[in-house]
């Protein structure tokens, strides 16, 4: 019988079966007194891991001397989520690239242990993910809120692989390629941990000052002052008449794309997720046009999210939002990083309207309290500093979505033998 997957002269189709030793744990999360002491490697292990190691930190639980014994990890061995809310989550794979002292695999996983002379772990764990194969778990996942794989399920997967020092370049590859991306996640981590560090010492002390006085935001420096958001910018939102009128429907579609609260993904704009309007109704509306300098803040349901625009003509306020333009007392580019931070997080705490949906009144917005250095050279060196560091961080963002593109085109390539490695 022909295989449905296709794979290159010297490569073979097997079922799971025929080429691992599948073991489902029924080990809970549970202590028992009458058990021995065991490091418990579970679901959100697996989740949120490829690579199962003595650096991850393991759950302690306990489990008897028969489930230590069949459910012990090994080297090589690989761990899929046998079960799962959703199908898309279903046969998530990790490998275990380390011996492991007393760590046992726990409840609704399954253990795929490689024939040593067959396949490579590390090789198996990635071919599992790639469509060919993956298709098959999603489609065999049984269940209506919960979703699970029967052992028959995991038994009957197909499994393209070619001999085994080939899978171990591949996967040699596909690690380095890994780990080039767990070093640039840490990289973005620890910068954006600097971050919230630089931003509480910045927007509280400032830079160079000796002299500090106490105030509701703790000490700040004694020539800043506490003010009211109100007091240095004009806040708007869209009126009813606009809501009705232009933005209840966006059949026209246009160039000018309008702002709303679900546009901002970690105060960028989502461009995948985009309302527009003719330049002609944005001209209609020259009290809720975006300028330049402008602060967009959502208001309601998600409150938080802030965009700062910077190019005039080409954005509008949209529904939920509001626009925030500061005098010429305030850089906008300082305004904006005050936004993102916890002192004006902590406003929203204070004035938020609790009900079936959160929101602000425009009212409250105004009353926002916030601390202001008085000279717009600090201001701007302020915001000079937290740019730097946001770029820095977005920088590595985009290495790290080209990393992840990487991987994928080379899974494609090198798991299905599209692309041969010499060995």
């Amino acid at each position: 019988m022909k295989s449905e997957i296709e794979v290159p002269e010297g490569w073979e189709v097997k079922r799971l079966d025929e080429i691992t030793t599948i073991i489902i744990s029924n080990v809970d999360k549970k202590k028992y007194e009458n058990e021995m002491p065991v490091s418990l490697c579970n679901y959100k292990d697996v989740y949120d891991n490829h690579y199962i190691n003595s650096k991850l930190n393991f759950m302690n639980g306990t489990a008897k001397k028969v489930e230590i014994e069949k459910f012990t990890l090994l080297k090589n061995d690989v761990i899929i989520t046998k079960d799962s809310e959703t199908k898309i989550d279903i046969a998530n794979s990790s490998v275990v690239i380390e011996e492991l002292k007393n760590v046992i695999c726990g409840y609704h996983l399954a253990i795929l242990r490689p024939a040593p002379s067959i396949l490579n772990g590390i090789f198996l764990m990635n071919v599992l993910k790639i469509k060919p194969v993956n298709n098959h778990f999603v489609k065999y996942a049984q269940g209506l809120t919960r979703f699970g794989l029967t052992v028959d399920a995991i038994n009957r997967a197909k499994i393209p692989f070619p001999p085994l020092e080939e899978q171990q370049k591949i996967a040699d590859i596909l690690s380095e390629v890994d780990e080039q991306i767990e070093l640039t996640e840490k990289i973005i981590d620890k910068t954006e941990e600097l971050k919230k560090g630089l931003m509480q010492k910045l927007l509280t002390k400032g830079i160079g000052h000796t002299k500090f006085r106490e105030t509701e935001f703790g000490e700040i420096p004694e020539e800043w002052e506490v003010a009211k958001l109100g007091d240095y910018a004009d806040i708007t939102k869209l009126a009813g008449f606009e809501y009705t009128k232009y933005f209840n429907s966006y059949k026209d579609g246009g160039k000018i794309i309008v702002v709303r609260g679900t546009n901002i993904t970690n105060n960028k704009l989502d461009l995948n997720n985009i309302k527009t309007i003719p330049k002609e109704t944005s001209e209609k509306l020259p009290r809720s046009q975006l300028k330049k300098g402008d602060l967009v803040f959502a208001y309601v349901g998600t409150i938080g999210p802030v965009y700062l625009i910077k190019e005039t003509n080409k954005f509008h306020l949209g529904p939920n939002t509001a626009r925030i333009t500061v005098n010429e007392n305030i850089d906008s580019q300082y305004a904006f990083h005050y936004f993102t931070s916890y002192l004006l997080k902590r406003e929203i705490f204070r004035q938020i309207s609790v009900s079936a949906q959160p929101s602000l009144s425009m009212t409250k917005i105004r009353s926002f309290r916030f601390v202001l250095p008085k000279s717009m050279d600090e201001q701007k060196q302020i915001a000079s500093i937290l740019s730097k560091v946001d770029e820095h961080i977005q920088d590595n963002k985009k290495e790290l979505k080209h990393l992840k593109e990487l991987k994928k085109g080379l899974m494609q390539d090198l798991l299905t033998g599209k692309v041969r490695v010499s060995v």
